[in-house]
């Protein structure tokens, strides 16, 4: 909204009751109505974004601020990935105590700021959870309410409110009603197999799954015998040999269409996994001719 002079920004968030009739257009007209004859001003005003929930709303807003303060946000997406990947091993306290320090980093910027940070760990939190353990995430429900977190004014409101989800989470750890590790995992080669004609990297993915690259490494190994990148390549060479089979691609086309920058680095990793480079695979395994390939 804004008149001469300057603009006001304005955040909020539909109530329940408004959806199915006026549209949020209609909603922001009357707003301003309201607002320009208590106020006695005119204004012109533009809806920027509209967003479908306040988990949406969360991560919106700490972003453009995240742009603003760059250094001190990246620590604290650092510490939010921490969360996630203590989380992800059963460390509930460990958790804890990394979400009250980035409460206690935060004492010092506006409120607003600092519970929209809230809300995106804690959504972050409850979207991981659901993911693993459906079971867990319906039980959690009566205790998450992003509206509450919104219109709390001090720190310790937020401590207190939401050492409520950590116990809840953590009797589940301790009653063995915990998530399987393996759901990560099936999550990230779901990943893979999505984008198997992209140079993907390991920390992509963890980004993805809020964890740390080096805890994503330590399950891949663990839970598949293989490290990141081996299986990467190895899908990614059952990839190249379904692409093979069709005529019309030559063996440079093949290694462009999976990511790989030069065929020659390709020809070596296909080697490594079958024993032949991809022209002599065509050749002898798949019973191509070679007159439409090329070294």
């Amino acid at each position: 909204m804004y008149k001469s002079g300057g603009f006001i920004e304005l955040t909020g968030i539909r109530a329940p009751e408004a959806e199915g009739k006026d549209s949020p257009e209609e909603d922001v007209k009357e707003l301003v109505r309201e607002i320009s004859q208590s106020f006695c001003f005119e204004c012109g005003w533009e809806l920027v974004c509209c967003w479908s929930s306040v988990y949406e709303l969360g991560n919106a807003v700490p972003k453009r601020e995240r742009q603003k303060n760059g250094e001190g946000n990246r620590r604290i997406e650092e510490q939010k990935k921490l969360i996630m990947s203590n989380i992800s091993i059963g460390n509930i306290g460990t958790a804890q105590k990394i979400f009250e320090s980035i409460v206690t980093e935060l004492e010092q910027v506006p409120a607003s700021v600092r519970n929209n940070e809230m809300i995106g760990i804690v959504s972050t939190m409850y979207e991981l959870i659901r993911d693993v353990n459906e079971k867990l995430y319906h039980s959690l429900q009566p205790y998450i309410s992003y509206g509450a977190l919104l219109s709390m004014k001090t720190g310790e409101e937020i401590r207190q409110y939401c050492s409520r989800i950590f116990d809840r989470i953590r009797i589940a750890e301790e009653k063995k009603e915990y998530y399987d590790t393996n759901s990560l995992v099936t999550k990230a080669k779901k990943y893979i197999k999505e984008n198997i004609c992209r140079d993907i990297s390991q920390e992509e993915i963890a980004n993805m799954l809020y964890i740390c690259p080096a805890y994503l490494s330590r399950l891949f190994k663990k839970q598949t015998g293989e490290s990141f990148s081996q299986y990467v390549t190895k899908k990614k060479m059952e990839k190249a040999v379904e692409l093979l089979k069709d005529p019309q691609y030559k063996t440079y086309q093949v290694s462009e269409i999976l990511g790989y920058k030069t065929p020659r680095y390709f020809a070596r990793l296909f080697r490594m996994q079958t024993g032949m480079n991809p022209s002599e695979y065509r050749g002898k395994v798949l019973q191509i001719g070679g007159k439409q390939d090329e070294s």
